[in-house]
């Protein structure tokens, strides 16, 4: 696959993803309160971001 056709698909998921992101959030908010929300996007990005910082744990720097 060319990097052109590869940058426009990125470009349509990514597209996807964020426009979606506004719709559930908005349906969310008909059954939770605004709070709940929040922590549960922050929740759920926590877990979505965890396989890749236990990846990453061996490059994080010991000593400070």
């Amino acid at each position: 696959m060319n990097a052109d056709k590869e940058k426009w698909i990125l470009l349509v998921v990514l597209s996807l993803i964020w426009g979606s992101s506004f719709i559930l959030i908005k349906k969310s908010l008909d059954h939770f309160s605004p709070y709940q929300v929040g922590a549960l996007r922050v929740l759920i990005a926590g877990i979505i971001l965890m396989p890749v910082a236990i990846s990453k744990y061996k490059l994080f720097p010991k000593n400070m």
